[in-house]
């Protein structure tokens, strides 16, 4: 017996919805259940603050109020010993840390990157070992018009006379360091100044040879400040002149200064004269004759 075609079609559609059926039911059995827990719509996550760097710290720094800030992180962001407020770097005396290793911008400070001891936020926080404060007297000329900042890197200049005794000028210019980091100009120690203003003190980070070698040449002659570029950190060998030979050609202050000689003037002297009248023949003539 033969089937209609229209129930052969039949046929043939219901074999192709039950095929599938079981094609979709056998592919949904490999998917892992998901746990009852979590629902189709994803929770907000809870930000939480977390204090980060606004510049890159070396290791070494000292950790600053001025460049920190607290942003908002999601909790996986957070390591477990960082800070949530900039208070917690401050111990109860109002102290402050080093950097143990580098911090990059914008990275969250951690208890384990940081010195265990506090140090006040002084002067002396900023001194690496070894380093000391030394302060010289400035104008507006010797101090590049006032433009060095704190944190810039001058070249240190002396200008002394190597024969004092002599009337003509002999005055030389000498580079006595280089690379030497400006601390503090006046009372400001703020590296985060941006205003250049005039100042009449400078304090310098120096080793403490070089600020005796300071303290000598600051009494024969003029120390002057030139200001480097912040692309430039190799010293100028060629022109950077050893502080022994420095030293050994400025003049010695424990001798007494020889008399400045005395030029003689053009001025002709004055001299007393006398006037005899001469008989020639017939003829008188007055001549005048210097007196002894």
């Amino acid at each position: 017996m033969r089937l209609s075609p229209l129930v052969s079609i039949l046929i043939a559609c219901l074999l192709g919805v039950v095929t599938l059926f079981l094609i979709r039911y056998t592919n949904r059995s490999d998917i892992p259940a998901q746990p009852a827990d979590k629902v189709a719509t994803e929770t907000p996550v809870q930000m939480r603050p977390v204090v980060v760097a606004q510049r890159t710290f070396q290791p070494g720094d000292l950790i600053s109020e001025a460049h920190l800030t607290v942003a908002m992180r999601a909790p996986a962001e957070i390591p477990h010993d960082g800070f949530e407020a900039v208070s917690g770097l401050l111990s109860s005396d109002g102290l402050y840390r080093k950097t143990l290793v580098r911090i990059e911008k914008g990275q969250p400070i951690q208890e384990s990157r940081l010195s265990p001891v506090p140090e006040r936020l002084s002067l002396s926080g900023q001194l690496k070992a070894g380093e000391r404060a030394y302060t010289l007297r400035m104008d507006d000329v010797r101090g590049v018009a006032g433009l060095v900042l704190p944190g810039d890197r001058v070249d240190i200049l002396h200008t002394y006379d190597p024969q004092p005794g002599v009337e003509m000028n002999t005055a030389r210019t000498e580079v006595l360091f280089e690379d030497i980091k400006v601390l503090a100009l006046d009372l400001n120690a703020d590296p985060s100044t941006d205003t250049p203003r005039l100042f009449k003190t400078v304090t310098l980070a120096v080793s403490l040879a070089q600020a005796s070698q300071l303290s000598t040449v600051s009494q024969t002659g003029r120390v002057s400040l030139a200001l480097r570029s912040l692309q430039e950190n190799q010293p100028d060998k060629t022109a950077l002149k050893t502080v022994a030979q420095q030293v050994k050609s400025a003049p010695d202050l424990t001798r007494p200064r020889p008399a400045r000689q005395k030029l003689p003037t053009e001025r002709a002297a004055v001299l007393k004269v006398t006037d005899i009248q001469v008989v020639h023949g017939d003829r008188l003539e007055t001549v005048s004759v210097p007196l002894q």
